[in-house]
């Protein structure tokens, strides 16, 4: 009995003893208490934009095949979390208007920025942080079917949101523009190749040039992609008699060029709408 009641006395003396360095001692405590997990990984893109609309209050933003969806705040304002990485399709809805506009180059924990103009004709990326969709053209207005000038085999959309101007600044409108004007074009690329302008501003032409072949092609642009080479959403094809120049006009090869680099193109048209590519300068 006598041994018996001092094993069992020293049970709950070793139990008590146990409870009083448990609480002071981090090493008697459950691992699950005390063990923290590695950080996860941020799942998704995040965007950010500003919408200007030819309508009046708040567009409903959404992604379509998902359940994200948002409205601007008073300024125009949005923000989409969690956005799947790779390409994204955003619906914008308003009273008037259900436009859709195709965003490419989403990457997991990565925020992009943009600036979408939306009316009646479309929804359309008119500026982002990512200036590899910026472009310019220069050349001659091919055709002009409704708000949409095709310029350098390239098709131009406007809307009412696109500044238009004469040669001299002053305020113009599309009905002053027509087939053979020289413009010049600053905008977007957009996912299908066409290009979303900002602003469209007539030129005057050279009369001591010799005419523009109308093949020819001329244009600046982010590098989006080496292999295939794409600038702003034009595939650019490159040869043994392209050359390639630095800012200071030196040359230099092709391995210099990287994905976000500005250059200006020069080249010829092709048929399935690249270019064939006689220069290639980098830009500032």
């Amino acid at each position: 009995m006598t041994n018996r009641f001092f094993a069992v006395g020293m049970a709950a003396g070793l139990s008590v003893i146990a409870a009083g360095c448990g609480s002071g001692s981090t090493s008697l405590t459950a691992p699950s208490e005390t063990t923290s997990s590695a950080p996860t990984a941020a799942v998704g893109a995040t965007i950010r934009g500003s919408v200007n609309a030819q309508a009046a209050g708040r567009v409903r933003v959404s992604v379509v095949g998902t359940s994200l969806v948002t409205q601007t705040d008073s300024a125009g304002q949005f923000e989409l979390r969690g956005v799947p990485s790779g390409r994204a399709r955003l619906h914008f809805e308003a009273p008037g208007i259900q436009a859709e506009l195709e965003i490419e180059g989403l990457e997991d924990g990565h925020a992009l920025t943009i600036e979408v103009h939306v009316s009646e004709d479309g929804a359309f990326l008119s500026n982002t942080d990512d200036r590899r969709a910026e472009t310019s053209l220069r050349g001659p207005i091919e055709a002009i079917n409704g708000r949409r000038l095709q310029v350098q085999g390239r098709v131009v959309q406007t809307d009412g949101l696109t500044q238009f101007l004469g040669r001299r600044n002053e305020p113009v409108s599309l009905a002053d523009l027509k087939v053979g004007d020289s413009v010049e074009i600053e905008g977007a690329s957009q996912s299908d190749g066409s290009v979303y302008a900002r602003k469209v501003k007539l030129e005057d032409a050279n009369e001591n040039e010799p005419p523009q072949n109308e093949d020819e092609v001329q244009f600046t642009g982010g590098i989006q992609s080496l292999n295939p080479f794409r600038v702003a959403g034009r595939l650019v094809a490159v040869d043994g008699g392209t050359q390639i120049l630095d800012h200071r006009n030196a040359a230099i090869p092709f391995a210099a060029l990287h994905v976000g680099n500005t250059v200006e193109v020069e080249g010829t048209g092709q048929a399935d709408g690249s270019v064939l590519a006689r220069k290639i300068k980098l830009e500032d």
